[in-house]
């Protein structure tokens, strides 16, 4: 038997996604299925994606889900799979028009999607859950966004939900390390990252509070994009690129912060609370899994007055939370969403009746 992950990933690193596959092909070949993958050509010479290569049939092709080039370059590398678990939904249509009748295919949410959306998208979408997913098998992270694609058409029969789990080999603790920023977030695509709020939670709590930074993971766009509208913030924040080594971030920061507009199922949030981070994070349906853990506090989403009243939270006590409650919720993150639990219930929905 034969599997093919068809993935539309174009980070620069693996981290759990990458991790989660690679965890469950081993897991599989020892029942002698085979896993082959498929990736963007941006992808050919990363790190990651040349040590996949050298023991697995790795296939790539074009981002342009309209082109014919990239149609039979998926089409071509589904031709000897069994099943075709496609990631990130820019294949997923590919797909479906160019799968044989005895092969199964998964559609595995990772993205949210809206009716905020621009009227392509939605057209897309609706074309997708509606008229070409009859025998498709759907995986998402969240009932929320298993609700949205049944309002759209698709076959609620045909949805199974499996959260997102992390790989916490990639995640080291350091407990002597002293925090260097208070407030950590991912803030690379900043708009969707909601980055704007916090900065401008920033601004109202810099009258009130000194010596306090925020450490912002970006890229030079985001930079570009801050130094324009938030040059006066500049004693409060330090830029961070994307890092391989992920843990030392954490562990340099006191608090992790989610100010999104919309997430599907955020890896960063799941890694956080493992490291032992208290949370605050946007009200969002993408968030709420998290909301039953005690380290974790919430705001109205784009409310910038309530970031900045959780944040004082913190700067008010600065032990807030007990290290007791970080660990629990630690060893609850990784029973409920660590890797092993993810490829059991994986394997499961291939091969359920």
């Amino acid at each position: 038997m034969i599997i093919l992950q068809v993935c539309a990933y174009t980070a620069p690193y693996g981290g759990n996604f990458i991790a989660s596959l690679l965890s469950l092909d081993e897991k599989l070949r020892k029942k002698d299925i085979e896993t082959r993958y498929l990736f963007p050509e941006s992808v050919r010479n990363t790190e990651w994606c040349l040590q996949i290569q050298k023991k697995a049939i790795v296939y790539f092709a074009g981002m342009n889900r309209f082109s014919i080039k990239t149609y039979r370059q998926v089409r071509d590398a589904m031709k000897n799979a069994d099943i075709i678990h496609s990631h990130f939904e820019l294949y997923d249509c590919i797909a479906a028009l160019a799968r044989k009748k005895n092969q199964r295919l998964f559609w595995h949410l990772h993205d949210s999607f809206d009716d905020e959306i621009d009227l392509p998208h939605r057209i897309i979408n609706k074309l997708q859950y509606k008229y070409l997913s009859q025998k498709v098998t759907l995986i998402s992270p969240s009932r929320h966004y298993a609700n949205r694609v049944e309002e759209l058409g698709f076959d609620n029969s045909r949805i199974r939900e499996l959260a997102n789990c992390i790989d916490v080999r990639r995640l080291k603790y350091d407990g002597s390390v002293l925090p260097k920023y208070d407030f950590l977030i991912f803030g690379g695509f900043y708009q969707v990252k909601g980055l704007d709020i916090l900065l401008n939670a920033c601004r109202i709590l810099r009258s009130r509070y000194s010596g306090w930074t925020v450490g912002i993971v970006g890229y030079d766009s985001t930079w570009d994009w801050v130094d324009k509208n938030y040059a006066d913030l500049e004693s409060f924040i330090q830029k961070l690129p994307p890092s391989k080594d992920i843990s030392e971030y954490y562990n340099e920061s006191s608090v992790f912060l989610s100010a999104s507009r919309r997430e599907c199922f955020s890896y960063a949030l799941l890694e956080a609370l493992y490291m032992g981070k208290p949370a605050i994070v946007s009200e969002i349906p993408g968030n709420k899994w998290a909301t039953k853990y005690e380290t974790v506090l919430t705001f109205a989403c784009e409310n910038e007055e309530e970031l900045a009243q959780c944040m004082e939270q913190y700067l008010n006590k600065r032990h807030w939370f007990s290290e007791g409650a970080k660990v629990k919720v630690s060893e609850e993150v990784e029973k409920m969403y660590g890797i092993t639990r993810w490829v059991e219930e994986m394997e499961r929905i291939y091969f359920e009746s």
